[in-house]
């Protein structure tokens, strides 16, 4: 059984929460959404656990910087008839009509979308507004990959390359299920989209974020610390729809 988490904070400004439980190793977590959680056995002392976390101070600051993090969410803004909506890096006005079903479609710079009646407005407009953004994204995320792979030479085959909405983060990899991108990254810039899957394409030589992995990355993508800053900097590109 656990005990009560405690909350604590290292020199270096790091926020951690503590629990203590029948276990016998030392564990800590370092999470997209950038919350830290350290696990120790009952029979360490705290000054132990504090000492341990220090230590990897450095380790935990790189894996922090490391996630391309989605950030928090804003207040989301009226979702109707003449809104706008973020895709590829652009806003794009809606143009919304009565219809038998939600369905939308891209027409030069205006997405004209029709809603059902069995919705409410902005209901049928979320509904639509997902499934087209899950079909422009298959296409996109593709598209991305096509582009990446030249760059990486470390690649021997393309990896499976997954889609689902995600709430912490951009993407992600295994070797076991390849590449997994973030639904909403289709509505950043095609720049930020080829950053995540080239960040993740690196994943397959190097797991953490360490300096390897960056210098790796760096040498395919000189300017992505700019395009990261692009990216977190787009907030804004997810608050539209669930």
């Amino acid at each position: 059984m656990s005990e009560q988490k405690t909350n604590h904070k290292t020199p270096g400004n790091i926020t951690y929460t503590l629990e203590y439980g029948a276990r016998k190793t030392f564990q800590i977590t370092v999470r997209p959404n950038g919350t830290v959680s350290v696990k120790a056995p009952r029979f360490m002392k705290e000054s132990e656990v504090k000492r341990l976390v220090e230590c990897r101070e450095t380790w935990i600051q790189e894996k922090l910087a490391g996630f391309p993090a989605v950030p928090p969410l804003p207040t989301r803004p009226p979702l109707e008839d003449g809104s706008r909506v973020p895709f590829l890096g652009e806003m794009i006005r809606l143009d919304v009509a009565d219809g038998r079903r939600n369905s939308a479609r891209l027409d030069g710079k205006i997405l004209r979308v029709t809603t059902g009646k069995q919705n409410s407005v902005r209901e049928g407009i979320e509904k639509a507004l997902r499934k087209w953004y899950s079909a422009e994204a298959k296409k996109e995320f593709a598209n991305s990959m096509e582009r990446c792979l030249p760059l990486c030479s470390f690649i021997d085959a393309p990896p499976p390359l997954g889609i689902r909405y995600m709430r912490a983060r951009w993407g992600s990899y295994s070797r076991k299920s390849g590449i997994t991108l973030n639904t909403h990254l289709v509505k950043a810039s095609r720049t930020c989209i080829d950053y995540v899957m080239i960040h993740e394409l690196c994943h397959a030589v190097h797991s953490g974020h360490g300096k390897d992995f960056r210098s790796l990355l760096g040498k395919i993508l000189p300017d992505w610390k700019t395009v990261k800053k692009q990216l977190e900097e787009s907030s804004k590109i997810c608050h539209y729809i669930e």
